[in-house]
């Protein structure tokens, strides 16, 4: 298990898919040891993990009325399997010994820290290891494929910097924030960034409050899944209405208004697990009455009354919006047990 956590990012950085058969791994380790100590009542103990097994039910249940009922089941099917991995090895983490403990806070720091460092060659000579890996391909890849390391890396780097801290004080923590939190800023992930920037804050918060913010975070985050999407679509549209939003975001706010009217027609169960990709007109572009409605003129309005059919989806991929997607997908009833899991969590 230690392994595998040293592993992660630098596997993330070269096939971010590779963290799969990881996961797998780590999960078979713990399923041994649990089962050698006759541990099984610690697997389902944790709140959080209940939560997401109840959403995995939910996206399964959802084949029952899915748009693509075999898609559905599958995705739901997936998200048991990744919740039950979780459960086994959070089960087995938390009965570790102290030798356990420091092998896996070690295993953390460490991937944290080469990951942090092959990011940063990444970005700074061309992506050159990606390059090599792939015998030197043409054309050759770019630093934007280290997007899904960065975002890996700016979710472990802060637990890195507690294991650090307890492994070593602030002779270890202070190098390996300062590291990772340079390889995060430089990349070529603003989601990443702005992330790190929030955790950093709310850290900060949590050390000058820690009673406060114990009470408060858990409601502050059940009410961003809530309430979150919305309100950053009625300032979206806003800011598009007055011109202030580059392309790419008056594109995302295309995006919100078109998931959430059509997640609007089916309010309470949505439209079925995996279903964002196969809804009848989220492969258009948008047409010209939602550009008019949303105030979208000049240039930016030029670029979509040319933009041939694919190139301006309304729903490219996904939703870019994880509270929005879940309720588009397994309506409200999904998006409350998510709240829970954020409150839980």
């Amino acid at each position: 298990m230690a392994a595998a956590l040293a592993l992660a990012l630098p596997v993330a950085l070269i096939q971010n898919r590779g963290l799969v058969p990881l996961a797998a791994l780590m999960a078979i380790a713990a399923l041994a040891l649990l089962r050698s100590e006759g541990r099984w009542h610690r697997v389902l103990r944790p709140g959080p993990i209940a939560a997401a097994l109840c959403l995995a039910g939910w996206a399964i249940a959802s084949s029952l009325w899915a748009i693509g009922p075999g898609e559905a089941f599958a995705g739901g099917a997936r998200l048991l399997v990744l919740v039950s991995a979780l459960a086994l090895v959070l089960a087995a983490a938390r009965g570790l010994d102290d030798r356990g403990r420091r092998a896996l806070l070690d295993g953390l720091v460490l991937g944290v820290c080469l990951g942090a460092a092959a990011l940063l060659v990444e970005l700074a000579f061309g992506a050159p290891l990606n390059n090599a890996l792939r015998g030197f391909p043409t054309p050759p890849r770019s630093p934007e494929g280290t997007k899904p390391a960065a975002t890996l890396l700016a979710l472990l780097a802060p637990p890195a910097v507690l294991a650090a801290s307890y492994r070593a004080g602030a002779r270890l923590a202070v190098p390996v924030a300062l590291l990772a939190a340079a390889a995060v800023l430089a990349s070529t992930s603003e989601a990443a960034r702005l992330a790190l920037l929030a955790g950093i804050a709310a850290g900060g918060l949590a050390l000058a409050a820690p009673g406060l913010m114990r009470r408060a975070l858990p409601g502050l985050l059940a009410t961003a899944v809530l309430a979150g999407p919305p309100v950053l679509e009625q300032l979206a549209k806003g800011a598009t209405r007055a011109g202030l939003l580059p392309l790419s975001a008056v594109h995302r706010t295309l995006i919100w208004d078109y998931a959430a009217e059509r997640a609007a027609e089916r309010p309470i169960a949505g439209f079925g697990m995996d279903a964002a990709r196969a809804l009848p007109g989220g492969r258009d572009n948008p047409d010209a009455a939602r550009r008019d409605r949303l105030g979208i003129t000049g240039a930016q309005r030029a670029f979509f009354d040319a933009a041939p059919r694919g190139m301006a989806e309304l729903i490219p991929l996904h939703t870019h919006s994880m509270p929005l997607q879940i309720r588009l997908e397994l309506g409200f009833v999904g998006l409350a047990v998510f709240a829970l899991f954020a409150f839980l969590a």
